[in-house]
């Protein structure tokens, strides 16, 4: 991508407006980057692969995804436009990768080099708080995701799902977003033990369930379940 057009693109990120556009354009000029697209489905990084950049998105949406023991691929999270990936690994002792990422669509990535990312630091104070809020954000996120699909059990994560989307929208008559397969993905598991479980609590008249859309027929049994 020729360096203006790039610079311009760059310049409607948060990350990157503090920048002057002509000081921007000279450090692109005279900085090693890349910017470099996948195809829906390409994995960008491995789990165990070593870090040597940072990626930022410039366009689709990004999958992170964590291998567990019997080898399944866990859905942790997802990043879309302007977020950033790897600056915690890059600053780190080991800097390998402890999740996997794959194209969720057709992405755009930019990606910058470690000395580069310190040059951009040291240039601009409010990109350098940019990039810690970003960083900080991102490795709260993960950690929490990490740890709700390894310490709760699958129906809680279900009632959890349930009482966050009551609570904005306001309605108790849920229309799922996602396929009942990206939903089974994202909870870690496989689809027939996510239809058991809507099952068990159609079974037991908290909530009805038919396609796409999920009734919760009583909402205050849900939360106090939800809690154990």
């Amino acid at each position: 991508m020729p360096f203006n057009k790039l610079a311009q693109k760059l310049m409607t990120l948060k990350l990157f407006s503090s920048f002057p556009e002509d000081d921007l354009k000279s450090l692109l000029d005279t900085n090693t980057h890349s910017v470099k697209k996948y195809e829906k489905g390409e994995v960008i990084f491995t789990e165990g692969d070593t870090c040597r950049s940072i990626f930022i998105i410039l366009d689709g949406t990004v999958i992170i995804e964590k291998t567990d023991v019997s080898g399944r691929y866990l859905t942790v999270g997802e990043a879309s436009k302007e977020d950033m990936m790897g600056p915690n690994v890059l600053f780190s002792k080991n800097s390998i990768y402890p999740l996997s990422t794959r194209a969720k669509d057709d992405v755009e990535l930019f990606i910058i080099p470690k000395d580069f990312l310190l040059m951009l630091c040291q240039k601009d104070r409010v990109f350098l708080e940019e990039v810690l809020r970003i960083t900080s954000s991102r490795a709260f996120m993960l950690t929490r995701r990490l740890s709700e699909l390894s310490v709760r059990t699958l129906r809680q994560n279900i009632m959890g799902f349930l009482l966050t989307e009551i609570k904005r929208t306001g309605n108790n008559f849920i229309r799922l977003p996602f396929t009942k397969k990206a939903w089974a993905e994202n909870l870690g598991v496989q689809r027939p033990s996510l239809s058991r479980e809507l099952k068990k609590l159609q079974d037991e008249g908290i909530i009805e369930s038919e396609g796409s859309s999920i009734k919760v027929i009583n909402p205050g049994k849900l939360e106090i379940m939800e809690e154990f």
